[in-house]
């Protein structure tokens, strides 16, 4: 039979058989035995951080501003925040898709560091399913399209002579240097066998991986609780690009590179992590304050406060808001929570008549590689401990 004009006409292939005769399995559609695995490792990766999602780190700045206009929301107190450098008027101080999310959380659950923790680990399990899911091809024309956009940016902050600032605020992560070289192991051999091609999410993510660092410590900084915008796309890179038979030497150099890159990231943040475990334990903070805090106190609070105090006093500034305060605000403020580093600042804005009262909240143990390695090294939020100190108002 004749196809008719304009049929498309579907050209008839001979499966593609092994070396028994056997119909080769089409590998370019994941089995069941791997959905299932990956929705397992998700499920694990989830189960995991919300058993653990108070022991590292401490309740820090980002997290306590991005949950406030969401928790004012929740509250009542409209789309505003009190804890951002602007008045207390309708929040336009970030996008506000995640805030929103978040408000909408916090009325099914409660105003805590543990239940708002929970929605991010939760937009992580659902984000990583999904990129796993799409990785299959789909995302082909983002990935050339983002690669040349990155390209381009890193050439146009060179020409435009961007000064580099280095601020001790660079990834201090051992693993990713070894996810790295693993993945330019496999751009030299699919090099060398004449195989490489652009296109593909391993040369996307290696990309990525010199030009966000580079192009972030000219403009600002890249601190350690960075390195997760490279460090996925890399795994994800690398894994994708695995060649299916490589020579005996290539396989074990690839195997080596992820057990060392795998041996050298997550035990060290578990014994980091776990070192000085009761320094971030927010249970003696939370229990300690909210004996402090009165249903009619107007409170200054540090970001790691944030949570107990919003749920406890009348009123709550944050640090960044002190310079928005009118007079009769700052004349309000009965008690103030804050790190006594920054006593002298906080002070300077609202007098020096104010008294120490308890709880004095400060870490017993020094940082991991200070104890064992005699090394001070800077990891940014990954090393903040909780160090506060309330105050009262001394009476006129």
């Amino acid at each position: 039979m004749r196809p008719t004009t304009g049929a498309a006409v579907i050209p008839h292939t001979t499966p593609p058989v092994n070396a028994r005769g056997d119909a080769a399995e089409d590998i370019t559609e994941p089995g069941r035995r791997e959905v299932l695995a990956v929705f397992a490792i998700c499920g694990l990766a989830l189960f995991v951080n919300l058993a653990t999602s108070m022991m590292y780190p401490v309740v820090w700045m980002d997290e306590a501003m991005f949950a406030d206009p969401a928790v004012r929301l929740a509250t009542g107190h409209g789309f505003t925040s009190t804890l951002w450098d602007s008045d207390d008027r309708f929040f336009t101080g970030y996008p506000p898709l995640y805030m929103l999310v978040l408000s909408a959380w916090l009325r099914l659950g409660t105003i805590a560091p543990e239940w708002e923790r929970s929605l991010n680990y939760l937009l992580i399990a659902m984000a990583l399913l999904l990129m796993i899911y799409y990785l299959n091809g789909a995302v082909s024309d983002l990935v050339w399209s983002t690669t040349e956009y990155v390209q381009q940016s890193v050439l146009q902050s060179i020409a435009s002579g961007v000064p580099y600032q280095h601020q001790n605020n660079i990834p201090k992560d051992p693993s990713l240097i070894l996810l790295m070289a693993t993945g330019l192991l496999l751009v030299a051999a699919a090099a060398a066998a004449g195989t490489l091609a652009w296109r593909t999410p391993l040369v996307f993510a290696m990309t990525l991986a010199i030009a966000a660092p580079a192009i972030l410590i000219m403009v600002a900084k890249f601190p350690t609780y960075y390195s997760w915008m490279i460090y996925l796309p890399l795994a994800t890179g690398v894994l994708s690009a695995w060649p299916r038979r490589p020579p005996p030497m290539l396989k074990a150099a690839l195997i080596a590179g992820i057990v060392l890159a795998c041996a050298a990231g997550l035990p060290f943040q578990l014994a980091f992590a776990a070192y000085d475990r009761g320094d971030r334990d927010y249970g003696p903070v939370r229990e300690a304050l909210a004996a402090t805090i009165a249903d009619d106190d107007t409170v200054v609070c540090d970001y790691g406060a944030y949570f107990v105090a919003v749920t406890r006093a009348r009123a709550v500034y944050g640090p960044q808001y002190l310079e928005t305060l009118s007079a009769a605000q700052r004349a309000a403020i009965s008690l103030l929570i804050i790190d006594p580093d920054t006593e002298e600042r906080v002070f300077r804005v609202l007098g020096d008549r104010w008294y120490r009262v308890r709880p004095t909240i400060q870490p017993r143990h020094a940082m991991l590689t200070k104890d064992l390695l005699g090394l001070d090294l800077n990891f940014g939020i990954f090393a903040s401990k909780y160090r506060l100190q309330a105050y009262r108002r001394k009476s006129e």
